[in-house]
């Protein structure tokens, strides 16, 4: 895990996650409508960071200037 590295993300319900490693998508491969699938999960040792970090709403657009969605990437932010 580098711990200069953050990455931000939006789950399906519209939380707003930070992860100190990069994110996937927990359920890549399955076309869920519903939205306790649509959710990010990493591969850091840490267990604690797994699920990230919840933000307030708005902190996203905040850091890096616009809206994010579940269909978008994670961004890596420094």
């Amino acid at each position: 895990m580098n711990k200069e590295e953050s990455w931000v993300c939006v789950d399906g319900h519209g939380d707003e996650r930070i992860f100190p490693c990069k994110p996937y998508k927990a359920f890549p491969c399955l076309d869920l409508v519903v939205l306790w699938g649509q959710r990010w999960s990493t591969n850091c040792i840490d267990k604690e960071y797994q699920r990230g970090t919840l933000l307030p709403k708005g902190t996203i657009k905040n850091i890096i200037g616009k809206e994010m969605t579940y269909n978008d990437e994670p961004i890596k932010i420094l």
